[in-house]
C-alpha cells in the first residue's frame, strides 16, 4: 500500500512480483519510481530487494550550498509492506470486516477509497512493523555523500569555476 496524496499513480505489471509503480509524472518534480531491483538486475539472492527512486529537479543549483540543502518532507512517500501477520487475538476479534478490507488493500484496492474509520484501522494495523520510514535528514545525507564522491573527493576530475 502506498499513500501519496493526490499525485498520479501508475502500476506496470510484468507478471508475478515483477512490477513497477510510478507516482507523479516523470516531467514533474518529486516523481517516485518503485520497482523490484532483484528482477531488474537478475540477482539470485534470498529475500526481497525493492528500490525506491525519488526524483527532484533543480536548474543551476549551486553545489556550494549543499550543506544547507532541504530535500522536502512532502516528497517522501509513506510505504507499507503487505506482510501483516494476524495474531490469534486479531483472528478472534469481532471485526471480521477489517480483515476483508486488509486483504483488499494488500491486493491493490486504494486506501483512499475507504471511510475515515477504516483508513485509521488499516493504518494502525500496518504501521507497527511494516511501515518503511524515510527521513529528509537521511535523504539529504545520501545526496551529499553522492555529490562528495563525484565532485569533491581527491582524484575527482570535476572542475569548479
Amino acid at each position: 500500500m502506498i499513500k501519496v496524496g493526490k499525485r498520479k499513480y501508475h502500476l506496470e505489471s510484468y507478471g508475478g512480483d515483477n512490477q513497477t509503480i510510478y507516482i507523479g509524472t516523470k516531467e514533474k518534480d518529486g516523481s517516485i519510481k518503485i520497482y523490484n531491483k532483484k528482477k531488474e538486475s537478475n540477482l539470485s539472492i534470498v529475500g526481497d530487494l525493492t528500490r525506491v527512486e525519488i526524483s527532484r529537479k533543480y536548474d543551476d543549483y549551486d553545489i556550494k550550498g549543499i550543506k544547507t540543502f532541504d530535500f522536502g518532507e512532502n516528497f517522501l512517500p509513506e510505504i507499507y509492506l503487505n506482510r501483516y501477520i494476524a495474531s490469534f487475538s486479531d483472528v478472534t476479534s469481532k471485526d471480521k470486516t477489517l480483515f476483508a478490507v486488509l486483504f483488499a488493500i494488500q491486493h491493490g484496492y486504494s486506501i483512499n477509497d475507504l471511510s475515515r474509520a477504516y483508513k485509521t484501522k488499516i493504518k494502525n494495523l500496518l504501521e507497527g512493523s511494516s511501515k518503511i520510514r524515510f527521513s529528509k535528514k537521511e535523504c539529504g545525507q545520501a545526496l551529499r555523500q553522492c555529490l562528495f564522491f563525484y565532485f569533491v573527493r581527491s582524484g575527482s576530475k570535476q572542475i569548479f569555476l
